[in-house]
């Protein structure tokens, strides 16, 4: 099968939203309040005629406790996450008054959510016990132990809290690594068909180039959306979103839009993306797109630059119309 993923092949929503749940420090945030969210559920622009913007969620562990990071691109700053992390990350999760219970709260309308698995770095030696066994993640056997360790605690939550959840759907569980190394092949596959066993989706977001994006399908998944690596502020160019648009359409994909904070992101790399949108037809057709927003949140881009708020709501609810800026190397 070719062209986009579409979101009405697995009967989800098409704009899906990454929140990380922790933080990089004490200082970051480690929960979503209600507050924060609704920036992202309902367009603020006009609240007098309430407007949807995204109906579905993933829930991103990075770091719940003074520098142990489950997040993989972190593992390395700070000591190994264990069983004690990736329990907290679940106790978030369900934390009440915010992130699920938040955004079951300020939701206007039924929406999707997804949990990403701790990724088990294999490096960890002592991940703890899970019953009654030691666990030691240089064996790939006991890696997928705790995955599917994790797969059950969340879902048994789940059970146990969507009834004070009514506007949430559970969809399922996102691989966290944006690369699949060939001594993790084993792990996802076993991931996947776990996900299957239980009924709900496996989920990845590769990169564009990365080891195993072109084996999204014969490693089991049920939904991929690709990365392009374009940031603006790099020497990789908005050619790389058409890049990624290429493959997505051969290998039946979905695509990602980054609009991120700091050195490696220019003024106008989200208008790229939104542009692009309406010529390669991920705004206008049934395309999954996965949004991520680096170092910042849809508050502080309402608060900061009201403008691209706008332009964002509008891509959502597929109103977007072309935008030329000064400088633009495209027409």
């Amino acid at each position: 099968m070719s062209g986009y993923l579409m979101a009405s092949e697995l009967s989800i929503h098409k704009s899906i939203c990454m929140l990380p749940c922790g933080g990089l420090s004490n200082h970051d945030r480690t929960d979503w309040t209600a507050d924060e969210l609704a920036f992202y559920q309902v367009n603020q622009e006009n609240p007098a005629t309430p407007q949807s913007l995204f109906k579905s969620f993933i829930f991103n562990p990075v770091s719940f406790r003074k520098d142990h990071f489950i997040h993989p691109m972190f593992t390395g700053f700070g000591e190994q996450a264990d069983v004690k992390d990736w329990t907290l990350a679940i106790e978030h999760f369900f934390k009440k008054d915010a992130n699920l219970y938040a955004l079951n709260q300020t939701a206007l309308e039924r929406t999707e959510v997804w949990a990403a698995v701790p990724y088990p770095a294999h490096h960890q030696k002592e991940f703890g016990s899970v019953n009654g066994k030691k666990l030691d993640f240089s064996s790939n056997d006991d890696r997928l132990t705790a995955v599917k360790w994790w797969i059950d605690q969340f879902l048994s939550r789940w059970e146990k809290e969507k009834a004070s959840l009514p506007k949430l759907d559970f969809k399922g569980f996102l691989w966290q690594r944006g690369s699949i190394q060939e001594n993790d092949e084993p792990v996802v596959t076993g991931f996947t068909s776990y996900t299957k066993e239980k009924k709900v989706f496996s989920f990845w977001l590769p990169f564009l180039g990365s080891y195993g994006a072109i084996k999204c399908k014969e490693l089991g998944f049920d939904a991929s959306c690709v990365h392009s690596n374009y940031y603006g502020n790099t020497h990789l160019d908005y050619n790389w979103i058409i890049h990624s648009t290429n493959f997505a359409q051969f290998y039946h994909t979905g695509v990602q839009i980054v609009f991120g904070k700091g050195v490696t992101f220019n003024d106008t790399h989200i208008l790229d993306y939104l542009n692009w949108g309406t010529k390669a037809l991920y705004m206008t057709n049934d395309a999954v797109v996965v949004y991520h927003f680096p170092k910042q949140t849809m508050k502080s881009i309402f608060s900061e630059n009201r403008s691209i708020y706008g332009q964002i709501a509008s891509f959502l609810n597929k109103t977007y119309k072309w935008t030329p800026y000064p400088g633009m190397p495209y027409k």
